[in-house]
């Protein structure tokens, strides 16, 4: 008999939203130190040296940008080191290009965009402040004639402008949905691990008696006016395979008890780990009559298998108590526990290897035939 294993998923660390911004951060640097790295090759091939100092200056800028990303792992500071040198380059390039008409002043829209997803939503309220204090001074200078350009750029110059700073926006805007959207589902992911964990035995995969406790209940309730059935299981001689095998050959029997058990119940049933090798069932909407067949067949299949461990092949045999739970009675689920508890105690009790039916105080053994 091949065994068969549950495992639980661990939580990587690295899915995180502050490592995803980190990711972002060093992405958007590098970028942005290329783009600068280009723009000032570009000046020195078109000898535009009044443009290319500030340019380089920039660059300079953008390149501690990448330092401060990749060897100080100072991600915020880098995020704004990288947009302040974006920043520098737009305001060499806005004053010698025109002004209010320069063809560079639309990318402060992407400077802003730039900030936000590099560093939050506050820096880029602050280069957004940043930016209108920029337009103020430039309209104040050209309004008062302290400076007038006489440049006006091309509708060529225009429209490249725009169509580059429309395709930025865009595929910045389209990469920070897609990692708002990875993080979403890195979170849910970790919600299911997280449910999991908090859910399930760690050991055997069946629920754990916290959940038990919580579902049975709810079950019951939703079964009415139809009839449920409890039952008890507990592994008989459990501590001589402990003793004689080991306790890892022993874990690996109820791991693999549990899957005897699960592919012999129905999708609506609920089985749950109480502790030990004790363990709890319950089947709603349920019949009596077809209560004691499921239990009967759950206790042919475990008797009738060979469970493999590390120490070799085991077998084992388990006690059955069941309690029939009726629509009309009155009784918490803490109550019906115990009935089913004494029926299987009684079932231990007259040689083990049994399923006994809890009645009215007392037990009464009904299977096997």
């Amino acid at each position: 008999m091949q065994k068969q294993k549950f495992s639980l998923f661990s939580i990587p660390s690295e899915n995180t939203y502050i490592d995803n911004l980190d990711q972002v951060t060093r992405i958007a640097v590098w970028c942005n130190a290329v783009f600068l790295g280009a723009y000032t090759i570009v000046y020195v091939i078109q000898g535009f040296w009044a443009g290319l100092w500030g340019n380089l200056a920039a660059f300079l800028f953008a390149l501690l940008s990448v330092v401060l990303a990749e060897r100080q792992r100072r991600m915020r500071m880098a995020a704004h080191v990288a947009v302040f040198s974006f920043f520098l380059s737009l305001v060499g390039s806005i004053f010698l290009n025109g002004g209010l008409n320069s063809p560079s002043l639309p990318w402060l829209v992407f400077m802003i965009l730039f900030a936000t997803l590099t560093a939050g939503t506050l820096a880029g309220l602050i280069w957004s402040v940043a930016a209108l204090i920029l337009l103020f001074v430039i309209f104040g200078l050209q309004a008062s004639g302290v400076m007038m350009w006489e440049y006006i750029p091309t509708l060529t110059d225009r429209l490249v402008e725009f169509l580059g700073v429309l395709a930025s926006t865009g595929l910045a805007a389209l990469w920070g949905e897609h990692i708002k959207r990875r993080q979403f589902q890195r979170q849910e992911v970790m919600q299911n691990q997280l449910r999991l964990l908090s859910t399930t035995d760690p050991l055997t995969g069946a629920y754990n008696r916290r959940y038990f406790f919580q579902a049975a209940a709810d079950l019951i309730t939703r079964a009415r006016p139809l009839p449920s059935v409890l039952m008890m299981i507990d592994v008989d001689w459990f501590k001589k395979v402990n003793d004689t095998c080991g306790h890892m050959a022993g874990d690996q029997v109820l791991k693999q008890l549990v899957q005897v058990l699960l592919a012999n119940l129905r999708r609506t049933d609920l089985l749950a780990r109480m502790g030990g090798e004790e363990f709890v069932i319950l089947l709603p909407r349920t019949s009596l009559a077809d209560g004691l067949d499921i239990a009967a067949r759950l206790h042919r299949v475990t008797q009738t298998a060979l469970f493999e461990t590390d120490a070799g092949w085991v077998d084992i045999t388990i006690s059955i108590g069941l309690v029939a739970v009726q629509p009309q009675e009155l009784l918490t689920l803490d109550e019906h526990i115990r009935r089913a508890d004494q029926a299987m105690y009684g079932a231990k009790e007259a040689g083990r290897n049994q399923v006994h039916l809890w009645e009215e105080g007392t037990s009464r053994m009904v299977g096997p035939d």
